[in-house]
């Protein structure tokens, strides 16, 4: 292992107001992350969640959510009084994550009250309004028709009248430019903690969903760039075939690229998600990657996902660009599921890093790429994902075979905690960067669980610390580091 990191969303950070924020939690926790020698904080997107709570199904591609504004710096910068923020506190208290959104809108009012727009936020509109624009007539329309979907609007916008949307626009002016405060402040506040984590020597890796939703700001104003019909809805939708642990697939309901169309648009949209992702995080993470080499795709209106049709993706192209543009930036391939030699002779083009997780491999067959002696130097290794079980529970699901088989290929010690052991292992191989929940660092159960896919419920990214880590744990975790990180040699582990 060369470098190493910690996975915790930032709605998981411990703090008052139902989610973690871009504040001085962030930033104590940025401390921590120094103090337990790790390169690396890994969050998932900080797009907009849906309405369960998911960032991977956003009304935005680029907006990101406003429910991060630290209320605490508003006081700070006076945009904001303090009894206010102290009231909402007092009433917006939740052990697990609640975004508490209208009561953080009538706040973000009343510091929008006293705003005094300047240079820096007028160019921060200007530099983003291709895709800032369009998001704030979004919002706004929605709630002029009561949430509907945007298929749902009056004809005048849904087919986006150009008359229509400048006369709108004119009349809601001060709706549009309190979306532009939201997003400008979100930024200004992550810039100063992104800023913060590197003097710290700390980077972030963030998330690109692969899709967004269909009711979303992005479909609306570029449906020539999915597969709709003439009646502007999905022909067909993204999912995944049957496999073992799903009989009927997964159907996740998001429009399918047109990808003759963003080719002959030379990616310009895509090319502005790689810009807005490229000033948010260090290291981005591909969700999904095996469906830029081809995706699963089923007509819209199946009930479930049985019977679809893989289809070419774009391939190397958009990556040569996404390289040629943010040079600086680093990718890291989500290769997980069915992967094909398609998708490995992808990677190997791009060169980008791809995933490994220990969980998936500590049962299966010797040969499994997720066991740490047939890792590649190139990998990022992790013990599981958010859309995994911790460590334990996993590790306390399995039948008394496997857990026999688990214990023998991580050479368990006796009294040595499960997650302990799996963090060890893979700290002593060869993965290029090895991130880590933060959960399997404090051994919790499966009620730590971030998402379990395909089900819809409040327990889904819900999971939230109760209080920061401290010292104790950080040194811990260096100690940890430092003892077993074995760098540039063969696995130490003979499966």
């Amino acid at each position: 292992m060369d470098k190493c990191g910690i996975l915790l969303p930032l709605f998981s950070l411990a703090g008052r107001g139902g989610i973690g924020t871009a504040g001085d939690g962030a930033k104590r926790f940025l401390e921590f992350l120094s103090a337990a020698g790790q390169d690396f904080w890994q969050i998932l997107p900080l797009q907009t969640a849906d309405y369960g709570g998911s960032p991977y199904a956003s009304e935005s591609a680029f907006a990101c959510d406003i429910c991060y504004i630290d209320f605490d710096l508003l006081v700070r910068d006076g945009l904001l009084d303090r009894a206010d923020v102290e009231a909402f506190y007092a009433e917006c208290k939740s052990d697990r994550v609640e975004r508490f959104k209208d009561e953080r809108t009538a706040l973000l009012k009343k510091a929008f009250c006293k705003f005094e727009k300047g240079k820096e936020f007028e160019k921060f509109v200007e530099e983003r309004g291709n895709w800032l624009r369009d998001y704030a007539l979004f919002v706004a329309l929605k709630e002029l028709h009561g949430g509907k979907c945007w298929v749902d609007f009056d004809e005048k916008y849904r087919l986006r009248d150009e008359k229509a949307l400048k006369e709108f626009a004119e009349k809601n002016a001060e709706k549009l430019e309190f979306v532009y405060f939201g997003q400008y402040l979100f930024f200004r506040q992550w810039r100063e903690l992104l800023d913060y984590a590197h003097s710290l020597n700390v980077k972030i890796i963030g998330d690109i969903p692969i899709y967004v939703s269909y009711d979303s700001a992005d479909v609306w104003s570029h449906g020539e760039l999915f597969m709709l019909g003439k009646d502007s809805r999905p022909t067909l939708e993204a999912g995944c075939p049957p496999d073992d642990f799903n009989e009927d697939g997964q159907l996740w309901g998001n429009p399918v690229y047109e990808w003759t169309a963003l080719k002959n648009s030379g990616y310009r949209w895509w090319s502005e998600r790689f810009k807005r992702a490229a000033e948010l995080y260090d290291v981005i993470r591909l969700d999904h990657f095996r469906g830029f080499e081809s995706f699963y795709a089923v007509e819209a209106g199946r009930a479930d996902a049985k019977e679809g049709k893989w289809l070419k993706g774009c391939g190397r192209e958009l990556f040569d660009i996404a390289k040629k543009e943010f040079p600086e930036s680093e990718f890291i391939a989500e290769d997980l599921g069915f992967v094909t030699d398609g998708v490995r002779r992808l990677i190997e083009d791009t060169g980008f890093k791809n995933m490994k997780v220990l969980q998936f491999g500590l049962c299966d067959d010797a040969d499994s790429e997720h066991l740490p002696k047939n890792f590649g130097s190139n990998c990022v290794a992790y013990t599981g994902t958010h859309d995994n079980d911790t460590a334990r529970g996993w590790y306390e699901s399995l039948s008394f075979e496997k857990k026999r088989l688990c214990r023998k290929r991580l050479k368990k010690r006796p009294f040595e905690k499960i997650s302990r052991a799996m963090i060890r292992v893979l700290y002593a191989s060869r993965a290029k960067y090895v991130v880590i929940p933060l959960y399997d660092f404090l051994n919790e159960t499966s009620a730590a669980r971030i998402n379990t896919p395909g089900l819809v419920g409040k327990e889904n990214w819900s999971y939230r610390l109760k209080e920061l880590p401290g010292r104790e744990l950080a040194s811990k975790i260096r100690i940890l580091k430092e003892k077993h990180t074995v760098k540039n040699q063969n696995p130490p582990f003979k499966y």
